[in-house]
């Protein structure tokens, strides 16, 4: 009731208050509609430029930035839903104060005790200043030691630190020297990752079972006439796992050492496979599989400079399928010692080399030699005996000019899963002549570029003038109500409970077929056990159970049971849908193939992946993604808030585009008919490449679009792709069916510019009918944040922003009409908007020239 001793802007009037507030003037407060706007008008005016949230999450700041003109505002939040609380405090101190504001630094420290230490104010030279202790100063740490009783490591050294060393020398078993570059004995890849688990094991008194990213870092050669040290270093985490790196000393002794890291990974321990992959078909020939000469592919390494011992050349049988996958039998010779191996390294390098059969024996593939750089994840599930089996395929089909090749690896003995090589990456080396040249063709060094500084006049793009959230909001919003009646969203509340009816009739012929619907109660585990349905699909078996409760087909589980109800589906025909709904041909039609597959789809007989993309049914995955009521929709939606964001922004003033996992192309069609007469780069992307010919065919009259292939679930730096270089990011239907639904999106962050949109399309509801097409797939169970998505791949519209906020966005908003139409509204856009804060600056001062980044990039990150 007191006059304000600070300005303070009334909610009531909107302007400033001059006196004192009396019991009226409250009683109006309450009542009477809120100024808010005016009050930022009116602050506005008087040139206040700078605005604070206080608050849980910012709300206010987006109307606040709607009555600003100009670009030099400053709007800050204090606290972020979903984000650090005190991250979020010192992010916004630090934002106000790179702005000019004054912070009383001595206050803000004052409760920690700390104190202020001056720093150096020139370049440091990155010289190393560390005493050394005896044992670096001996030159070599295997002058001590406890001895192990390792396969491949020796001694444990007496050092500060867990060191662990291996000599491979003349009485070292020789197929450690059997994998040969121009006649040069290298270390391969699975000896890093055998030292790696020895030292794990060493250290931990128990079996480490898997390595996650697994990097070679520099090739190692050995010598055959002395022996060579090398040492494994282990870290212990803190969170249960260990970081490990395997280094030798390349100066061999002499007084100043010259370590050289060769490979590094973190291990950890699983108790089973976390997505089983599928085995291959017993019958090879039957199941489509050519036998290929053993001889003949060795003999072409060998003219690419690769020669392999007859102790890992062990491949003993090929065999190339339908798609391009390879299926090998290894066995070690006799006279190979397996005593302490859980996998033989000889094993685990053929393997490794069947992936190489499978590069070069695509279709496209040329005479080149791929080196392996590294391992996203290798599991040990089961001893290996001396004979085993592997199938090799490759994760995508790159692009010709492609530095790299992606693929999986599992071992097996033909009953159950032994181990697996997830995410093997294969890098193109370049072609040399001699070992040396090939040794430094192996490894990629990293450097520091000069980067010119931007000229005062450049314009990097758009993004900074794109409109503001609130406004693509209102426009995607209102195209959405429109389009519900226009497009027929309406014809799916009758439609889709009758096809969930054929979905439950499809799902109990299946369990006839494999024996369970006998009448007797289903147990899941025993099923699994048995290996009626293959292990892989223990996620999708589980939602047909409960697909089959909410039907009335079987009773909800009681202890770990399913007992049937005597009900059974009692749907229309596919015909008779088609008839009834022919809006929803496409949805049926594929029901249709997968679900009369369905049964063998389960025991791994048949590959979804091959069911879902055949021949017959690519016009009817093209209608599915470009002429439901669904996707007509949808992408008009997206379609009307990529425009809204544009609008102000002038045709000629260059605008990038990437759109994430396009695939067939349904959105990407609508999006540049949009773009028509506008400035744009558009790059079209999938992880695979073999869509990228399809839609260089369709969008041939659009001259701006490029195509390449893109992981979102890898950094796009590693895959040539520059951080910061793109305005918008669209990505439909794609980002639920990665592992790291975070990670995804950090990628995707990475690619905008500050202030950058993204434009997701995603479903949010669980639908039979997707279940048992898109669902059959490996990659719509793969998800391994089970924090985030305990059972199913798509989260709930309400779920998304928080997502967004914890990875690295701003402002979120989420359309949506699952409100007003119910399933008719299953899907949502979601518009994120990139942090402004997260810019990269460059500049010039006394004719050096700095990169400066903000730390939430990758690079700061580091």
């Amino acid at each position: 009731m007191a006059r304000p001793s600070i300005p303070l802007v009334s909610n009531l009037t909107g302007r400033l208050m001059s006196t004192a507030p009396d019991a009226a003037y409250w009683r109006r407060h309450a009542r009477d509609p809120v100024q808010f706007y005016a009050g930022v008008r009116e602050l506005v005016a008087k040139g206040y430029r700078w605005f604070i949230e206080v608050g849980p999450h910012p709300t206010l700041l987006s109307m606040v930035r709607s009555g600003i003109e100009g670009d030099d505002a400053l709007l800050v939040p204090s606290l972020r839903r979903g984000a650090d609380d005190w991250q979020q405090i010192l992010e916004g101190l630090a934002n106000v104060y790179v702005h000019g504001a004054s912070i009383d630094w001595a206050a803000f420290h004052e409760p920690y005790g700390r104190r202020r230490a001056d720093v150096p104010t020139y370049a440091f030279d990155r010289r190393r200043f560390w005493i050394q202790t005896s044992v670096e100063r001996r030159g070599s740490l295997a002058t001590g030691g406890t001895p192990l009783e390792q396969p491949l490591l020796d001694v444990r050294v007496d050092a500060p630190v867990p060191i662990f060393r291996a000599r491979f020398g003349a009485g070292s078993q020789r197929f450690l020297f059997a994998h040969r570059l121009f006649d040069a004995p290298m270390v391969s890849a699975p000896v890093y990752a055998e030292l790696a688990l020895e030292a794990c094991e060493a250290l931990r008194g128990q079996a480490q079972t898997t390595l996650d990213a697994l990097e070679i870092v520099a090739p190692l050669e050995l010598a055959d006439d002395r022996s060579t040290d090398i040492y494994a270093v282990v870290a212990d985490r803190g969170d249960g796992t260990l970081a490990v790196q395997v280094v030798s000393d390349r100066a061999s002794g002499a007084a100043e050492r010259d370590w050289v890291v060769h490979a590094r990974a973190c291990a950890r321990t699983i108790s089973a496979a976390e997505s089983p992959p599928a085995l291959p078909p017993r019958d090879l020939a039957s199941a489509g599989y050519t036998q290929t000469d053993v001889a003949a592919f060795y003999a072409a390494l060998g003219d690419l400079g690769v020669s392999l011992g007859p102790e890992v050349a062990v491949i003993r049988e090929l065999w190339r399928g339908p798609a391009d996958d390879v299926v090998a039998r290894l066995e070690l010779p006799a006279d190979v010692d397996t005593a302490g191996f859980a996998l033989h390294p000889a094993l685990a390098d053929a393997a490794l080399q069947a992936v190489g059969a499978a590069v070069a024996g695509r279709r496209d593939s040329k005479a080149e030699a791929f080196m392996l750089s590294g391992i996203e994840r290798l599991s040990i599930l089961a001893p290996s005996g001396r004979s085993v089996w592997c199938r090799a395929t490759l994760r995508d089909a790159d692009a010709q000019n492609s530095v790299e090749r992606r693929g999986d690896v599992v071992l097996y003995d033909r009953e159950r899963l032994l181990a697996s090589f997830a995410g093997v990456t294969l890098r193109r080396a370049a072609r040399v002549s001699t070992t040396r040249d090939a040794v430094e063709a192996l490894g990629y060094k990293v450097e520091w570029p000069v980067r010119d500084p931007a000229p005062a006049n450049c314009s990097y793009g758009a993004a900074e003038a794109l409109a503001p959230l609130d406004a693509i909001h209102a426009a995607a919003d209102d195209t959405l109500r429109r389009a519900e009646g226009e497009l027929g969203l309406a014809v799916y509340g009758d439609a889709l409970p009758a096809i969930d009816e054929l979905v439950r009739a499809y799902i109990v012929t299946a369990l006839d077929k494999l024996g369970l619907a006998n009448g007797s109660p289903i147990e899941p585990d025993a099923v699994l056990a048995r290996n009626v349905i293959a292990a892989r699909h223990k996620r999708l078996f589980g939602r047909m159970l409960e697909i089959l409760v909410q039907g009335g087909v079987l009773a909800p589980p009681a202890r770990g049971r399913y007992e049937w109800t005597g009900a059974r589906p009692q749907p229309l025909s596919p015909d008779a849908l088609r008839a009834r709904f022919p809006a929803c041909e496409a949805e049926v039609t594929l029901l249709e193939r997968c679900g009369v597959a369905l049964a063998e789809v389960l025991r791994g007989d048949v590959d979804p992946v091959a069911l879902l993309f055949a021949d017959g049914l690519r016009d009817t995955l093209r209608r599915l993604y470009r002429e439901t009521p669904f996707a007509l929709t949808m992408n008009r939606v997206l379609v009307r808030a990529l425009q809204r964001a544009l609008e102000q922004i002038p045709a000629s003033r260059p605008v990038r585009i990437i759109e994430v996992g396009a695939g067939t192309g349904g959105t990407t069609a609508l999006v540049l008919a949009a773009l028509r007469g506008r400035r744009a780069s558009y790059v079209f992307t999938d992880v695979s490449a073999g869509f990228l010919a399809n839609a260089a065919a369709d969008f041939a009259e659009h001259p701006y679009v490029t195509y390449g292939t893109f992981d979102v679930e890898r950094d796009p730096v590693a895959q040539g792709f520059e951080p910061g270089t793109f305005d918008v990011a669209i990505a439909a239907n794609v980002i639920h069916a990665t592992r790291d639904i975070g990670a995804a999106l950090r990628h995707v962050n990475t690619l905008l510019a500050p202030g950058g949109t993204m434009l997701l399309l995603e479903g949010t509801t669980r639908e039979p009918w997707v279940d048992l097409t898109f669902g059959l797939t490996d990659g719509w169970w793969r998800f391994e944040d089970t924090e985030l998505r305990p059972s199913y791949p798509l989260l709930e519209a309400a779920t998304w922003p928080g997502v967004l906020a914890r990875s690295g966005f701003g402002d979120v908003r989420v359309v949506s009409a699952i409100d007003r139409i119910g399933r008719g509204g299953a899907q949502a856009l979601i518009v994120a908007r990139s942090h402004t804060e997260r810019a990269v600056v460059y500049a010039q001062r006394r004719n050096r020239r700095w990169v400066i980044v903000g730390s939430d990039t990758p690079l700061g990150a580091e």
